[in-house]
């Protein structure tokens, strides 16, 4: 008896480190904190100026009272530079010397002249923290049909990434993703999973993605360029902007990329938005998170517990958010080099949210963002903390899944249970399967398959069952490593099988 245990906890043992050996690992990084200053340049004219043109460029934004186009020649005859002329807002983003802004300000038409303030990202248990496994198999709904944009560093290629349906570059170095940022959030909102067998999983990975890059490789951008990329999104066909970033302002919702960010939400488009990284200090939501239509995420860890970081309400005029909080800490998704990472931050918990949006649109394309925000808070889990901290709670799929659709929480379970036996059935009748040692839904050659795993002939083999589970469409040998494995977790049941029957 003794040495049949020690032999039982020796392999179990080797099992857990093969395990180790062939899993994916994973780079742990923390906050990302880029401390960058704007972009500086000089700019030269010869209209008369009295001298004004002298000193380093910078960047603002220009709101006028109604349509711009009237202001651009008069701000253009004064030696200002337009880069984004805005149908969102009434607004265009400039070039322009700091000492012409008393003067610009006195251009009649022009509203106010706010600082293009600095943009930067505000950084595999997660999906399954959010219940996001049961509206997979439950109710069979992964976000099919629906756009979500990414504005962020970009999406790099990646083989859990195929994706991508349109790309859209503001930064000027076209696309691609050399910080990583963007390959990560958009991995973690509707990534396959293909390049890690599923482990990496997107919260919606039937949804399409949209590269809209507005920061650039060392994680900077402005908010010009942000409005730019929502205003880009919104006209061509985006359904949720995923936005895991933030301009450290004072923040009561009025800056210009928080009112272009209500008018997205006011056009019929869902907005998801980080909370920022500047907690615990009251008062630190970044904008465009203190939007008011916007759904605001902070973060919480695998214990639901909103992390320290994440930044925390009321806005500058007193609102309470964020919204929700979504898991945020060490969060694991595809690389830019096409393998994994793990980050932290709201820019981890924000796409965690869009997917939970895309899963609601998919199943009831009607839902307005109005709803679709409701729906989200009033189906949160309360983790017990600060409205300030948590918002309404952490975001439950499933829960949000069945108040949107009046589904039945797991009532298509035992429909899956059924085609999971009948698969099951399926393998050993047809290709003689002494034993089954699972059986998993899985996307195969572009539809959803039962892989049906067990031993032929002492061999493990892999069978791959229709959906309905009564045909079986092929059969695989595993892999060396996945059958060594296996061989050993094998061995392993039955020598403790027989020590504890």
């Amino acid at each position: 008896m003794g040495s049949r245990f020690a032999v039982a906890v020796l392999c179990l043992f080797f099992v857990v480190s093969m395990a180790v050996a062939v899993g994916l690992d994973a780079d742990t990084v923390t906050l990302e904190d880029s401390g960058l200053n704007g972009v500086d340049g000089t700019g030269d004219s010869d209209s008369d100026t009295g001298g004004l043109l002298d000193g380093d460029v910078e960047k603002f934004i220009v709101r006028t009272a109604g349509d711009p186009g009237p202001v651009v020649d008069e701000l253009e005859d004064l030696g200002v530079t337009v880069r984004y002329e805005y149908e969102l807002i009434d607004a265009v983003a400039v070039e322009m010397v700091p000492a012409l802004l008393e003067t610009v300000e006195d251009v009649p038409g022009v509203e106010a002249v706010e600082d293009d303030a600095v943009i930067e990202p505000v950084l595999v248990q997660s999906t399954s923290q959010i219940n996001a496994q049961q509206v997979w198999d439950g109710h069979g709904e992964t976000g099919d049909g629906v756009v979500i944009a990414v504005l962020d560093t970009g999406i790099a290629e990646h083989d859990d990434l195929e994706n991508v349906v349109d790309r859209q570059d503001f930064t000027g170095e076209g696309d691609g993703d050399e910080h990583g940022h963007g390959t990560h959030v958009a991995s973690t909102a509707a990534g396959s999973g293909a390049a890690s067998a599923g482990t990496y999983r997107g919260v919606a990975d039937g949804a399409d993605l949209m590269d809209v890059k507005v920061l650039d490789r060392t994680g900077a951008g402005h908010m010009s360029d942000a409005i730019a990329g929502m205003e880009y999104a919104t006209g061509n066909g985006a359904d949720i902007l995923s936005l895991s970033i933030g301009a450290s302002i004072p923040c009561d919702g009025n800056d210009a990329m928080s009112l272009a960010a209500d008018t997205v939400v006011e056009r019929g488009v869902v907005v998801v938005a980080a909370a920022g990284n500047s907690g615990p200090a009251a008062g630190t939501i970044t904008s465009p998170g203190c939007a008011e239509n916007v759904i605001t995420v902070g973060a919480v860890d695998a214990t639901d517990s909103t992390a320290a970081f994440s930044s925390r309400g009321p806005t500058a005029d007193g609102r309470a958010k964020p919204d929700v909080v979504a898991p945020g800490v060490l969060i694991g998704a595809a690389s830019n080099d096409g393998g994994y990472t793990t980050k932290s931050g709201t820019s981890m918990a924000t796409p965690h949210v869009a997917g939970v949006a895309a899963l609601l649109l998919a199943a009831d394309p009607g839902l307005s963002p109005e709803r679709v925000k409701t729906v989200v808070m009033e189906t949160a889990a309360d983790i017990g903390e600060d409205r300030y901290a948590q918002g309404a709670g952490r975001v439950d799929a499933e829960a949000a899944f069945a108040d949107a659709t009046d589904a039945e929480p797991g009532a298509a379970e035992a429909d899956r249970d059924r085609e999971r036996d009948d698969a099951s059935s399926t393998a050993r009748e047809s290709e003689g399967m002494e034993e089954v040692t699972g059986v998993e839904q899985r996307e195969r050659n572009g539809t959803m398959q039962y892989r049906v795993t067990g031993l032929v002939n002492g061999t493990f083999v892999d069978v791959w069952v229709d959906p309905e589970g009564d045909r079986v469409v092929a059969v695989e040998p595993v892999g060396t490593v996945r059958s060594f494995v296996l061989h050993l977790q094998h061995r392993v049941s039955s020598l403790l099988a027989g020590l504890f029957s």
